[in-house]
Order: structure tokens, then C-alpha cells, then sequence
């Protein structure tokens, strides 16, 4: 089994497979779509004023009592940099963005206080051996840039975020090492 320091050599020696769909994401936007852009954004920023779309960032102050208990009991020694809110099955979530000894921690919460979902940056070194394998294989050449680690509710999953040459991409892992999709 190859070492986490063959595996990153591997991918910063191997190459860069990602070339034409990255360049084709990056191409220029074609005439008229400065307008069109302009017009999708002005219909987001409607949208989210109404609570329609995406998330909306909140003071820490109007985090729910529930929340700001469960959070602090569960994390003790965890800074909280940031809160938002968004619409998820009709409902309103938290998201509390938060640092714990110098690593990332993301929660969702519904707003009784009950976690929904956490995602956690940890080290490439701690990925399933499986995981491993699969990122090998998907990012050849690719620079590592973050690893994070998903629970929700019963399901487990890694996200990897990869540098190329020609710009970032993310990768979605179960345990087992298959492709996943949030």
C-alpha cells in the first residue's frame, strides 16, 4: 500500500487530466452575457431578500438559544466566525461556520438545536485507504488543497478539493471510495 508522501508525489508528478473541461468552464462568455449576468444577479439578490435562494448571513446574536447551547456543549473550545441561514426541505437551517484548534468545523442546524450535518477539515493522511486509491486515480497530477470529512445523519463522506493547472476542482468519496454527490 503507498505511502500519503507516494501519493502526493504521484499526483504532482503524474499530470493533469482535467484540461479540457476546466478550459471549456473557463472560456470566455460569449457577447451579451454581461447582461445576462446582470440579470441573474439582480433576481438572486430579489430572491434572497425574500428568503428564496442560497444563504443569508446573520449576527451570531440572532443564533437560537438551542443552537448557541448545543454548539458550545459539543464544542467547548470551538470560536464561531460566522452564521447563516438558508431554506433546506422547506425549512429554515443554521449554519454555524466555526475554527477548533486551528481546523475548520461547519455545522448545520435545524433551529431546536439538532445537528443536521458537520463537516470537518482533517489531514489527507487520515482518508480511508480506499479514498486514497480513488483520488489517485480521478486527480492525477492534482495539488491536494483541502480535505474535509461529512456526517449526515447516517451517511459519511469525503470531499477532496484539487488544484490544476487549470484552475480547482472537487472530488466526493464515500468511505468505500466510490464517487458521491452531496
Amino acid at each position: 500500500m503507498p505511502s500519503s508522501q507516494t501519493i502526493a508525489r504521484l499526483l504532482l508528478i503524474v499530470g493533469f487530466a482535467f484540461a479540457p473541461s476546466i478550459a471549456a468552464a473557463q472560456a470566455k462568455p460569449a457577447a451579451g452575457k454581461p447582461a445576462v449576468a446582470k440579470a441573474e444577479k439582480e433576481e438572486n439578490e430579489e430572491k434572497e431578500e425574500k428568503g428564496e435562494a442560497g444563504e443569508k448571513k446573520e449576527s451570531v446574536a440572532k443564533l437560537p438559544a438551542a443552537i448557541k447551547t448545543a454548539f458550545s456543549k459539543a464544542y467547548p473550545s470551538a470560536t464561531i466566525k460566522g452564521v447563516s441561514t438558508e431554506k433546506e426541505d422547506g425549512k429554515v437551517v443554521w449554519e454555524v461556520e466555526s475554527t477548533d484548534g486551528g481546523k475548520g468545523r461547519d455545522l448545520l442546524y435545524s433551529a431546536d438545536g439538532q445537528v443536521i450535518e458537520v463537516e470537518e477539515a482533517i489531514e489527507t493522511a487520515s482518508l480511508p485507504a480506499a479514498v486514497k486509491a480513488a483520488l489517485m486515480k480521478a486527480a492525477l497530477g492534482a495539488s491536494i488543497l483541502k480535505v474535509e470529512h461529512l456526517q449526515k445523519g447516517t451517511t459519511e463522506a469525503y470531499e477532496v478539493q484539487v488544484k490544476t493547472a487549470k484552475g480547482n476542482k472537487e472530488f466526493g468519496f464515500t468511505p468505500a471510495g466510490l464517487p458521491w454527490k452531496d
